[in-house]
């Protein structure tokens, strides 16, 4: 499982769901991570942010952990850039 944390950043805890990350999807969170600050104006609000519902009862943060969910995560934050609400 992955998790954000605003003091620490991400934090990778393993269980029998969790897969090796790749150097690519630890570099695509670390870019995550700058891009989010940069919108959302720190990582105090980002980790606010990820917590947040999203669809079906899910939290942002429990797409971490896959490719598919982190485009879903920049496509998200590239709306918020664009001024559009989420």
């Amino acid at each position: 499982m992955i998790t954000f944390n605003a003091n620490t950043g991400f934090e990778y805890s393993s269980n029998q769901s969790c897969q090796q990350l790749s150097k690519d999807h630890i570099n695509r969170l670390k870019a995550l991570q700058t891009k989010a600050e940069s919108i959302l104006g720190n990582s105090i609000q980002f980790e606010k942010w990820l917590r947040s519902s999203f669809g079906n009862d899910t939290n942002l943060s429990s797409l971490l952990s896959t490719p598919e969910g982190l485009q879903v995560i920049e496509k998200q934050l590239d709306l918020i850039a664009e001024g559009y609400p989420v």
